[in-house]
């Protein structure tokens, strides 16, 4: 077999392991590229709608809410459950556009900025958050309880992998008809599936609780990050963005630096292996 052919066929193979390691690394950073425009979208759309409409979708909101509150709509049974069944009206609430994005999920501390959706079923936890139906919606106000779910360790996703990264003391918003709301993390837990008595509705408070499967890979368990409503400063959040984005830089983009330098390597020793041949 000729040197050239020999080289041609290691540059193929090289390729395409560097092409194999980054799949994941990639992937990421295109589905959080999508999650970026669905994020844009909703806000644009919101932009364009008069006031009228946010004052309605809010009440209606606010009276679905209520009614949790009192007891005449049912609440949670499992934490991550998907009753395979749509409820038309529950399906109308808060739903701005065609996706059915509901509002927008950020965590500054993880470098996270999400759609959250309706429901929890596959193909919602598949591309963004899901609101737990049975919850209240996430416009806050007194006696109201929000769950919001996502996946962890999907590899072409980070969504909630790293929820377990956040600490009392931690600040999460939620962005819902052009209102921005800051929840302070309080407590975590780990529970089974069933035992969802920490995400009932605790009267005068006003909560969000963010769930995902735990532990990594293994997913028996749930993991709770329960936060609870602070007023909303723009310029905290702001420089708790800029600070982490310093901070992840490296953690993120590592595997570009490792890239470049097995790209590197592969030139190196094709030269090689061509010197060598022709010597």
């Amino acid at each position: 077999m000729k040197q050239q052919t020999k080289s041609i066929i290691f540059v193929i193979l090289f390729l395409t392991f560097i092409g194999i390691m980054d799949y994941p690394f990639l992937s990421r950073i295109y589905n959080e590229h999508v999650q970026g425009e669905v994020v844009t979208a909703y806000e644009e759309t919101l932009a364009s709608m008069d006031e009228g409409i946010y004052t309605r979708m809010r009440e209606d909101a606010q009276a679905y809410n209520q009614a949790l509150a009192d007891g005449i709509l049912s609440g949670i049974t499992d934490a991550f459950a998907d009753s395979g069944q749509e409820d038309s009206t529950y399906l109308s609430l808060l739903s701005v556009d065609e996706d059915g994005t509901m509002g927008i999920l950020r965590i500054p501390r993880l470098g996270l900025e999400l759609p959250i959706y309706h429901g929890t079923s596959e193909d919602v936890l598949q591309k963004g958050v899901g609101h737990l139906e049975g919850s209240s919606l996430p416009v806050g106000g007194s006696s109201t309880h929000a769950c919001l779910s996502a996946h962890r360790g999907l590899p072409s996703k980070t969504l909630f992998t790293n929820l377990d990264q956040l600490k009392e003391g931690d600040v999460f918003y939620v962005g819902v008809l052009g209102e921005t709301m800051a929840y302070e993390v309080y407590g975590t837990q780990t529970v089974l599936p069933h035992e969802t008595e920490a995400l009932k509705i605790q009267t005068g408070e006003d909560l969000v609780t963010l769930i995902t499967c735990t532990p990594y890979g293994i997913n028996t368990h749930r993991l709770y990050v329960h936060g609870k409503r602070i007023p909303y400063e723009e310029k905290a959040e702001l420089e708790e963005q800029e600070k982490v984005a310093l901070e992840s830089f490296w953690s993120r983009y590592w595997w570009v630096a490792v890239t470049v330098l097995l790209l590197i390597w592969m030139i190196i020793l094709v030269y090689r292996m061509n010197r060598k041949e022709t010597d």
